[in-house]
């Protein structure tokens, strides 16, 4: 007799979404057992996605493209049909990463009654940000605008009264976390751990899809210096940016200086960047992710970037923020929590080691 397959959905909104799911595919159901079955939202101006990349992974993994925007009033066909296939599949489980997205509230709330187990997968660093205040005014408007895209794409009603706190929905039996000991969970859901880019088969996985090769990006992926660039037009930070790399040039000449330049740096830090000795760029759009998880005895730094997240045993990582901090450089819109226990938080340089 056949084993019937178990049907496994996700909805996924960015780079990001799609490590953390293919992660979790590789890791967790890799099986020929499971049917999985990725949508990807992609918003009228294609901000994300815009690489080539590789859908085709496996025989029982099916990709598909939904065109699709929260505050776009009107109807929309592709909407429309991606929901009516979505109930129809009768998946075993659905994954979302926004419970505050229109369309994945909506999907949870009719897959739910239908007996599908909802779980949600981190959104970056949002699970460790968790806000419980009351905010009766942004729910109200949340509640009209998630009417008014119901109503739109002519879909049955589904009445959503949202709190701002995470993993509010309701209909969520399951929130999965990189770090469960740095979560609160303040709705008392069930929380399991998901690894993101931590086996081989999940980077094998996630590197088919991107269509990467880190042999063909950087020169080297041992004994690395990497440093994600984060823009700034404050010209004392830039400064400050120069000096650090300076110094640890100096402090571990044995290492290769790679920066992943962010697209909107300045031409004129650019330009600093390339008066230091032996250094090489990424310009590419890859996520500094794939880069991170392929690196043996190196050290990654930047000031604050969530991309630092991933846990790679070989790399020691660093944030230089409490630095900016005491020099009054940090900008003040940035809040900064360390759920991890492998990113050191610095305050001198003179604590790399």
């Amino acid at each position: 007799m056949v084993k019937p397959t178990t049907k496994i959905g996700f909805l996924v909104h960015t780079e990001y979404h799609i490590m953390a799911a293919l992660s979790l595919i590789a890791d967790e159901y890799a099986g020929a057992d499971y049917e999985i079955t990725i949508y990807q939202s992609e918003d009228f101006a294609k901000r994300r996605f815009q690489f080539e990349k590789n859908i085709h992974l496996r025989e029982n993994i099916s990709y598909k493209v939904v065109r699709y925007e929260d505050r776009d009033f009107k109807f929309n066909q592709d909407i429309v049909n991606a929901i009516r296939e979505i109930l129809e599949a009768d998946f075993s489980k659905f994954f979302i990463f926004n419970n505050h997205g229109f369309l994945p509230a909506y999907l949870a709330k009719r897959l739910y009654k239908q007996g599908t187990e909802i779980a949600l997968c981190p959104d970056g660093m949002k699970p460790y940000s968790n806000n419980q205040k009351l905010s009766p005014r942004w729910s109200f408007r949340f509640m009209l605008n998630f009417f008014k895209f119901t109503k739109a794409n002519k879909l049955p009603f589904v009445f959503y009264f949202p709190k701002l706190v995470y993993a509010g929905l309701k209909e969520i039996g399951t929130v999965l976390v990189q770090f469960p000991e740095s979560y609160e969970n303040k709705t008392s859901k069930k929380v399991e751990r998901i690894a993101i880019l931590s086996s081989d088969n999940a980077i094998e996985l996630v590197n088919n899809y991107f269509k990467f090769d880190i042999k063909k990006e950087i020169s080297s992926t041992v004994k690395v210096i990497f440093f994600i660039n984060q823009p700034s037009k404050n010209q004392e930070l830039c400064d400050f940016e120069i000096q650090v790399l300076q110094s640890l040039q100096i402090k571990f000449p044995d290492f290769k200086l790679i920066i992943k330049l962010h697209p909107t740096t300045e031409q004129s830090q650019r330009s600093r960047f390339e008066s230091l000795a032996g250094v090489e760029f990424i310009t590419k759009s890859y996520p500094a992710e794939l880069y991170i998880a392929e690196l043996h005895q190196s050290k990654l730094l930047s000031f604050w970037s969530n991309a630092c997240v991933i846990d790679n045993p070989e790399v020691q990582t660093y944030w230089l923020h409490p630095i900016l901090a005491a020099k009054k450089l940090l900008p003040g819109y940035i809040q900064i929590k360390n759920p991890t226990k492998h990113i050191t938080e610095l305050h001198s340089i003179e604590q790399i080691k």
